[in-house]
């Protein structure tokens, strides 16, 4: 057999093999099931790296959200804005992206507040570990709605000294860290 005609046929199965991939991923939606694999596992498996941002009006409210029933831990619990960061984002990009995917809103003023090493366990019981840069930032309450209904169930601006509790196990720490600058 000629040597073109095996090479058109070799890349003619490969191709072939990409396509029928594509289509059984799409089908069954296995890029899906693998990217929430890979999140679940985001802190467990590995360090895990995180944005924090706490957002506030400009007028001493804060916005801060209650983790919905569906959250993958601390269901019920209030927290300031807050995701992963993905493998090659910058953490202001990282920032922008999850407020804008949380709650809709373009930050103003963002501010870099520091860094934390945040040790957690998860209700399985499985230890997590985070390394976690916190922001804080001013944007338009009129922007605000829920981004994300699956990981949140509602939003409440307060001030500092009257926000709701349960608290993410995390929240205290932040508050802590950062009171002489929020």
């Amino acid at each position: 057999m000629n040597i073109w005609v095996e090479i058109f046929l070799a890349l003619g199965l490969v191709v072939g093999i990409g396509f029928l991939w594509g289509f059984l991923q799409q089908l069954f939606g296995i890029e899906e099931k693998e990217k929430k694999e890979v999140e679940r596992s985001l802190g467990v498996d590995s360090i895990g790296v995180a944005v924090v941002c706490f957002c506030h009006d400009g007028t001493g409210q804060y916005l801060v959200s209650k983790r919905s029933q569906l959250a993958r831990d601390e269901k019920g619990a209030w927290e300031p804005g807050a995701g992963a960061v993905h493998f090659g984002e910058r953490l202001e990009d990282a920032v922008r992206r999850e407020m804008r995917e949380e709650y809709g809103v373009t930050l103003q003023d963002l501010e870099y507040l520091g860094f934390r090493d945040s040790h957690r366990v998860l209700p399985d019981g499985r230890p997590t570990h985070w390394i976690v840069f916190d922001y804080r930032a001013r944007i338009d309450p009129t922007q605000v709605v829920i981004g994300e209904p699956e990981h949140m169930e509602e939003f409440r601006w307060t001030s500092i000294a009257d926000i709701p509790t349960p608290r993410h196990s995390q929240f205290g720490l932040f508050l802590e860290k950062y009171s002489g600058t929020l």
